[in-house]
């Protein structure tokens, strides 16, 4: 939760720094991407490393790097002239730590927790980032109108400095009991990037919930790209009400999380659907100009894209053996992150282009069509599977 914090702090302060200073979507944009580009050239490596070394330590040192880290953003937020490139420069470090630190995280968590009791620990866990997002999200807009962005950033340093003394006191289980409970015994050990390359190109079941994700990514989840621009233009609001926005989106993670946590079709049948039913609202939100009524509609957009790609990750998270669990969320990282970040400059450039809503309208609609066709198919195999197993019962 204290790292959760930190995450959440950092992400408010350096949007409303940014779009505060250009008023431009499209500079987010690339300020956005210059944090991922680490993701693309060296995610593999933070698979390959999650595999092959202690994902303990591992987090250890990433999480002591991003507190210096966010110390310096701090410092540059409080002098009086703040260069932009400054800012996107330590962003970009903050990207190169993130691309170690978040392939060994997800592996390190399902090392921790039997097979059997994955998917339900994995919605826990979702249930519990997203309360603690949505919390972060709101009180650091409002720390950020109260004192600035340098008190924000300090608070994430503090937090991450928390985060890291609880680390000390987790056990994790030992590796080859990890490998056996995944029913993986007497076979080599591997750390070969290549050989996970081939394991996402191989499966068929891997390879659909790339697919899905990445369209959801590319044109249903732009909106919160666009929140501080719906914050200043269509809402003219100020700080406080882009961590609402965000808060808002992570409350429907929540509900997300309970959904699957609940219902054991959720992973598998409800993500296209859900994406539909996303995708139609973003149409709504684009013609909204109330407060009130753009936060229950980005409640239930956190909702619907949250079961489409946190019900595919976990379904992802249980398929994976062990001994290919660090490199295959690697390869999961940067693949959605890059499919993420196109999306980002066309969603900024067009945003600064044509305005907000067409660019809303556009994108829900391009979704609404390629969820349908999924979802449409979707019915069709259920309804062969259930043809296929009254055949074989008669």
């Amino acid at each position: 939760m204290a790292r959760l914090w930190a995450w959440a702090a950092l992400q408010v302060a350096i949007s409303w720094l940014v779009y505060s200073a250009t008023k431009s979507n499209l500079i987010l944009a690339w300020v956005n991407f210059g944090n991922f580009l680490p993701m693309l050239l060296l995610g593999m490596s933070g698979g390959y490393i999650a595999d092959k070394f202690n994902r303990k330590h591992i987090l250890l040192f990433t999480q002591s790097i991003n507190m210096v880290l966010m110390l310096c953003f701090a410092y540059l937020a409080h002098e009086p002239v703040r260069p932009l490139w400054t800012i996107a420069f330590f962003y970009l470090l903050v990207g190169v730590v993130f691309a170690h630190d978040q392939p060994v995280r997800q592996a390190l968590i399902m090392n921790l927790i039997p097979p059997r009791e994955r998917v339900n620990a994995f919605c826990c866990e979702m249930i519990i980032s997203t309360l603690t997002m949505m919390a972060s999200f709101h009180i650091a807009g409002k720390v950020i109108v109260r004192f600035g962005e340098s008190a924000c950033f300090i608070s994430g340093a503090v937090a991450l400095v928390i985060a890291t003394i609880l680390l000390l006191f987790v056990n994790q289980r030992k590796e080859e009991e990890s490998d056996e409970q995944d029913g993986v015994t007497n076979e080599p050990k591997s750390t070969n990037v290549l050989e996970a390359v081939r394991y996402v190109i191989g499966n068929a079941d891997v390879r659909r919930l790339f697919f899905h994700n990445s369209i959801a990514l590319l044109f249903g989840t732009k909106y919160s790209l666009l929140f501080p621009a719906i914050t200043s233009n269509l809402l003219h609001g100020n700080a406080g009400v882009l961590g609402d926005l965000d808060a808002a989106n992570s409350i429907g993670g929540t509900l997300a999380g309970l959904v699957l946590a609940n219902l054991v079709l959720a992973p598998k049948w409800g993500g296209p659907y859900a994406a539909t039913a996303g995708s139609l609202l973003l149409l709504v939100l684009a013609g909204s100009n109330s407060f009130v009524f753009s936060l229950v509609i980005v409640v239930f957009l956190g909702l619907f894209f949250t079961l489409q790609n946190n019900g595919n990750y976990a379904v992802l998270q249980t398929i994976v053996p062990d001994r290919m669990r660090g490199r295959t969320i690697a390869a999961y990282l940067v693949v959605t992150q890059l499919v993420d970040q196109i999306g980002n400059f066309f969603t900024g450039r067009a945003a600064d282009r044509f305005g907000v809503q067409p660019i809303l309208l556009i994108e829900g609609l391009v979704c609404a069509a390629i969820f349908t066709v999924i979802s449409i198919g979707r019915l069709r195999e259920k309804k062969n599977d259930m043809l296929q197993n009254n055949s074989f019962l008669g």
